[in-house]
């Protein structure tokens, strides 16, 4: 059974993972470049993740998995720190590695990242147009 690593407090902000990057899970959910983070966003890039559902059938002993609800959240509100400072890939094997105890490489979180991507690029290209 994976086990999740336990969080701290979820309100006003969750530390996920123990990696300590905190993202805002309620309100004025920020993400990169000084914009919301909507929460179109977080139910899609939520969505990727549960389509590609790394954790296969450990998913169901994870009683705290909400669809990769915060794991969603994670991934875009790293995005919003790191920038183009790290790459998306980079950025979902840690916050999934370091969540369910998983080992992915780059590699494998690849094309789930790419999609996540063009999701909050897509976002963002509406938001400011």
């Amino acid at each position: 059974m994976k086990s999740r690593t336990p969080r701290g407090g979820l309100a006003p902000t969750a530390t996920h993972g123990g990696r300590g990057l905190r993202a805002p899970v309620s309100g004025g959910l920020r993400g990169d470049g000084g914009g919301r983070m909507e929460e179109k966003e977080i139910v899609e890039v939520a969505a990727i993740l549960a389509r590609w559902n790394p954790l296969g059938e450990a998913a169901a002993d994870v009683p705290d998995l909400e669809g990769y609800r915060i794991e969603a959240i994670d991934i875009i509100g790293a995005l919003g720190v790191f920038g183009r400072a790290m790459k998306i890939e980079t950025i979902v094997r840690d916050t999934l590695n370091q969540a369910f105890h998983l080992s992915l490489t780059r590699a494998e979180c690849a094309e789930p990242a790419k999609k996540i991507l063009g999701v909050l690029s897509h976002a963002h290209k509406l938001q400011s147009g």
